[in-house]
């Protein structure tokens, strides 16, 4: 880790290894009951790619599960889908609005804005004049 960031940030002088964080926990764990597992079940961890062997396992049960998803996969999971939990505005997959009340259904008026597309609408609602708007943008400090 120490060498990864080196090499990020082009430092040559040394770094001193930063102090193990779980350490005072290690001594501690002989000390812990052993797991009783019951009969005729297995004790494992979790190893990569067991992902849809426990979706398979829990989904449809009622257990209290969900599994942990990217932005990417979020949108097409089936719960997700069936809550209507993810909306795509302007071409733009997003979270739906919340909290929905049964009387008061939020709406999204428009995509998300350019970043600093409102910037003279808004140092105006706050009451600036368009010479110190001229003066922002001249210093570039909004988009002309």
């Amino acid at each position: 880790m120490i060498s990864w960031l080196k090499s990020m940030f082009g430092r040559n002088e040394p770094f001193e290894e930063p102090p193990p964080q779980l350490e005072m926990l290690r001594a501690h764990l002989d000390d812990l009951p052993a797991i009783q597992v019951p009969e005729g079940y297995e004790l494992r961890t979790y190893r990569p790619g067991d992902d849809q062997a426990w979706c398979d396992i829990m989904e449809g049960s009622d257990v209290c599960f969900a599994p942990v998803l990217s932005i990417f996969e979020a949108p097409e999971h089936p719960h997700n889908k069936a809550r209507e939990t993810f909306v795509e505005v302007d071409g733009i997959m997003q979270p739906a609005p919340s909290p929905r009340f049964s009387r008061t259904v939020p709406r999204i008026s428009h995509g998300a804005r350019v970043a600093g597309e409102d910037s003279v609408a808004v140092l105006k609602d706050c009451g600036f004049d368009d010479a110190e708007i001229g003066e922002l943008q001249q210093a570039a400090v909004i988009p002309s």
